[in-house]
């Protein structure tokens, strides 16, 4: 009966930790620059909510390509987002001149840390898609 019992016990707490997931890990989390309405671009992230949750952000910032060393910043927060495809940028204290490296490692909810995702204000990543829900952001300072 013990056994049984620590079995039952078991597969709950293992089928637990994926049941609840709010972000849908297995579609990915994309790079993205988005078009600031003041002009300009800021780093970004997209991905899927399976349901409306707050959910914990985590992203590294590096003043550089390559994630190398400790982040210069960070950015972090709980947002609460609603289902369905999301963005989120980077708002910073003072705008990111076009042309300026950055790199990012992103972290979401659950979903393992991104890669290293290198970005140039103005030109790379990808813009991102249209058609996501209002885009929520994090504040930063990044000392350049």
């Amino acid at each position: 009966m013990k056994r049984i019992a620590f079995t039952l016990l078991f597969g709950l707490l293992v089928l637990g930790g994926s049941a609840f997931a709010q972000v849908d890990c297995n579609a990915g989390l994309s790079g993205c620059l988005f078009d600031l309405p003041t002009g300009g671009t800021a780093p970004a992230i997209t991905f899927t909510m399976l349901a409306d949750a707050v959910v914990h952000i985590d992203a590294g910032i590096w003043a550089s390509p390559g994630c190398s060393g400790d982040p210069d910043a960070t950015a972090v927060g709980d947002l609460s987002l609603p289902a369905g495809p999301m963005t989120v940028y980077i708002n910073f204290t003072d705008p990111i001149p076009d042309g300026t490296p950055l790199s990012m490692i992103w972290t979401m909810g659950d979903c393992a840390a991104t890669a290293c995702i290198d970005y140039v204000m103005g030109s790379s990543p990808d813009r991102c898609p249209a058609g996501a829900s209002e885009p929520a952001t994090l504040d930063a300072t990044l000392p350049l």
